[in-house]
């Protein structure tokens, strides 16, 4: 009878054991499932808001603010980390739909851009087809001069320099355009400019198609910090977020060919308007110097973050040294009293 109670009690042990060993499976399985479902979530999210910056760098918009989209995603992946499911899950629903509505507004704002810019784009064309038929080049004050903008090259890049060179153009640089502007130089009969804002690393692909044409360009540099937490710039250390920039050994081959000057773009691409006076200098002096240093060369440029800039910046840039700046403006005429304020187009295919 004794031996039949240990039996049973050690059978009811063993199945203790074993119904142990089940749930303890069960719960593991369910944290594992959850951490990798919440991850997947994290993921697209993360991946979504990439696409949201992307896009307004594109653009040259600042609508939505993706650094706090990212720090409240980053929030979220600790917390699952921690094993918090409740709190990321939350944390993760309302990134969800705030990246969609986030989307909404900014492609209403691009829509509300290109509309802008299309009505400021058809003003400009009446102006300079007054000018054609008075028979002068010039307004008062004005000189003609397209400065074509790109970020990344588009795909029909080689196109628009074959079209620009076809068309007679002479391509400078904005050094040039600064001796022009102060009376100490001329310009080609055609001149134009071409600039690349960010310093993608794509942009070291055209480089290919300017030596075959003999064609210069202005690259506005950003050297990348703290602010942009790192995501950015010639000095990117963050591969996590982003597009890939230009590495600083990039640049000097590029410099190398003769063909490339460069400029500033600011520390961290700030909406330099929202900025204190204290920051705006910041951005700007800090971002010329590394530049200078780096390079060994000098920098009077600069391109407005976003196109967006206010009296202080204007100062600022005056007060600092540079002779030339371009914002996102559209036109090709240009005004000899405001070389800190210089219209640019984004294709050279509408050129005469």
């Amino acid at each position: 009878m004794k031996q039949k109670k240990n039996t049973d009690s050690s059978t009811i042990t063993r199945l203790c054991i074993v119904i142990s060993c089940f749930v303890l499976a069960a719960v593991s399985f369910s944290v594992w499932y959850q951490r990798n479902t919440q991850l997947a979530t994290y993921n697209l999210v993360q991946s979504k808001i990439s696409e949201l910056e992307a896009l307004q760098k594109e653009n040259e918009l600042q609508t939505v603010d993706t650094q706090k989209l990212h720090q409240q995603a980053e929030t979220a992946k600790q917390q699952i980390n921690k094993f918090d499911f409740i709190a990321s899950y939350r944390n993760l629903e309302q990134l969800k739909s705030l990246t969609t509505t986030d989307q909404a507004l900014l492609d209403e704002a691009i829509y509300k851009r290109q509309a802008e810019e299309a009505a400021q784009a058809a003003l400009a064309k009446k102006r300079e087809s007054a000018v054609a038929a008075s028979g002068s080049t010039n307004q008062p004050g004005t000189f003609v001069l397209p400065i074509v903008m790109y970020h990344k090259p588009p795909a029909n890049f080689a196109e628009q320099m074959e079209v620009l060179k076809n068309k007679g153009y002479t391509t400078v640089h904005m050094n040039d355009v600064a001796s022009f502007i102060a009376g100490r130089a001329k310009l080609p009969p055609k001149a134009a400019v071409i600039t690349f804002d960010d310093g993608f690393a794509v942009q070291k692909d055209v480089m290919g198609i300017l030596q075959k044409n003999n064609q210069k360009a202005t690259l506005y540099l950003i050297e990348g910090g703290g602010m942009s937490h790192y995501c950015i710039g010639l000095l990117r250390k963050n591969t996590a977020c982003g597009d890939a920039y230009l590495s600083v050994q990039d640049v000097k081959n590029m410099l190398s060919s003769n063909l490339i000057e460069i400029g500033d773009h600011t520390v961290d691409h700030p909406n330099m308007a929202a900025l204190s006076q204290a920051d705006q200098q910041f951005q700007i002096i800090t971002n010329k110097a590394f530049l200078e240093q780096t390079f060994g060369v000098p920098i009077t440029t600069f391109a407005y973050p976003y196109g967006n800039y206010n009296g202080t910046t204007v100062r600022l840039l005056k007060q600092d040294g540079f002779l030339t700046a371009v914002t996102t403006q559209p036109g090709v005429v240009q005004s000899f009293d405001e070389p800190l304020l210089l219209r640019r187009i984004r294709s050279t295919l509408e050129l005469p």
